[in-house]
C-alpha cells in the first residue's frame, strides 16, 4: 500500500489549498502592514507562510496532543511574532 504521499492527487490538492491559504493569508498581512497594524519589518509572504505552517503545525499536534492550553499558547506565541 503506498503513502498517502505518493498520491499525486493528494499532493496536488494539499498544495493548492496551501497555496490558496497563504495567498489570503497575504492579502490580510499585507493590508495589516499598510495600515500600520503590524510592522513591515517582515516580508508579508513570508509572514503568510509562516502562518500557514503555524497552522498546519497546530492541526498536527491537536490531534496528536489535544491540550486546548497549550495549543493557545502557541497561537499566541505565532501571532505575537507577527509584530
Amino acid at each position: 500500500m503506498g503513502r498517502i504521499a505518493d498520491d499525486p492527487q493528494v499532493t496536488s490538492h494539499v498544495q493548492s489549498t496551501t497555496e490558496l491559504l497563504e495567498n489570503a493569508l497575504y492579502q490580510v498581512v499585507a493590508e495589516a502592514q499598510a495600515d500600520g497594524q503590524l510592522s513591515g519589518k517582515r516580508d508579508a509572504r513570508d509572514l503568510a507562510r509562516y502562518l500557514v505552517m503555524t497552522m498546519h503545525g497546530l492541526r498536527v499536534m491537536g490531534a496528536v496532543n489535544p491540550d486546548r492550553a497549550s495549543l493557545m499558547a502557541i497561537a499566541e506565541a505565532a501571532l505575537d511574532a507577527l509584530d
